[in-house]
């Protein structure tokens, strides 16, 4: 999603860079020594800088402890398993580089991706019934509040970290 989504709340700014507050909510989480995280460099078509993104990412998480290990991948071979439900246990808790596109209604990613019928179930319990209200809305105001109060818990639950944005 993005800015020209309809619903995309434009006040959400990028997370900031803070090594030091990142190794104390690891502490705090009781994960002080690190862990290891497996991340799924999808390539795709729209996006050839996939690889880079995920060097950049994997030397960001080994600043703060965590090791993380590069699978390149491709569309073939992980749309299956993202698509299944639930989801394949080798997904949970890993972390996926991939290229998305902005949709014109916000309610659409976010169906998909967030909601218990969607993607990533393991994180969607308090998002149904918001999902279910913006897909009934009446209205394009209310599929527009639903759609932003959506994207808040997300932004406000680090669901999805956004890294990049390239126009193609």
């Amino acid at each position: 999603a993005g800015e020209i989504t309809l619903g995309f709340p434009t006040d959400l700014k990028p997370y900031p860079y803070d090594v030091a507050k990142a190794k104390q909510l690891l502490a705090e989480a009781g994960r002080a020594k690190g862990f290891t995280v497996t991340v799924f460099a999808v390539a795709v078509p729209t996006f050839t800088q996939i690889g880079e993104t995920a060097a950049a990412v994997a030397g960001y998480w080994r600043q703060i402890g965590v090791d993380t290990r590069i699978v390149p991948t491709d569309l073939a071979w992980m749309r299956p398993r993202r698509n299944k439900t639930p989801q394949d246990p080798e997904l949970i808790g890993a972390a996926e580089i991939y290229g998305g596109t902005a949709r014109a209604v916000g309610i659409s990613d976010l169906s998909i991706w967030w909601s218990q019928a969607g993607r990533v179930t393991q994180l969607a319990d308090n998002i149904d019934p918001i999902v279910q209200r913006g897909l009934d809305a009446p209205t394009v105001a209310e599929m527009v509040n639903a759609s932003q109060e959506i994207y808040r818990i997300v932004y406000n639950e680090y669901r999805s970290v956004p890294l990049v944005d390239v126009h193609s």
